[in-house]
């Protein structure tokens, strides 16, 4: 019989609505506090929705620097901190030992509508 390989989660990161981390995260969840409000990112002008659950105060230059920033759309920029925040809460070390050995899973429903909308703008002029 040929074993299958396991799988570890050790370490957890989330970046929400409810909060920039785990611990601010689960704290609203617990308290019943819901993440939809009104969208601040971009404008209403002609939507019918005008609520959402939006990430507020995330600052990806605290994570990345602001060149890397520029560089990432928003939903990489929150994608990679939440992960900084897993290998932290996993007191993982990545080094030539084991860098072939770890790896992260996420998933995107839509990633970069940010920026697809933003070029779409920009296209149109």
């Amino acid at each position: 019989m040929v074993s299958k390989p396991k799988v570890m989660v050790t370490g957890i990161g989330v970046i929400s609505p409810l909060g920039l981390n785990v611990d601010s995260s689960w704290q609203g969840l617990i308290a019943g506090i819901s993440g939809i409000d009104t969208i601040t990112s971009f404008p209403l002008d002609g939507l019918e929705t005008t609520i959402a659950g939006e990430v507020k105060n995330f600052d990806p230059v605290g994570y990345f620097g602001p060149k890397e920033a520029r560089r990432m759309d928003r939903f990489v920029q929150l994608g990679a901190a939440a992960t900084l925040e897993a290998i932290e809460s996993a007191g993982l070390v990545i080094n030539d030992s084991n860098r072939n050995r770890v790896s992260v899973m996420i998933a995107s429903g839509i990633g970069g509508i940010i920026t697809l909308s933003e070029q779409i703008g920009v296209m149109k002029d």
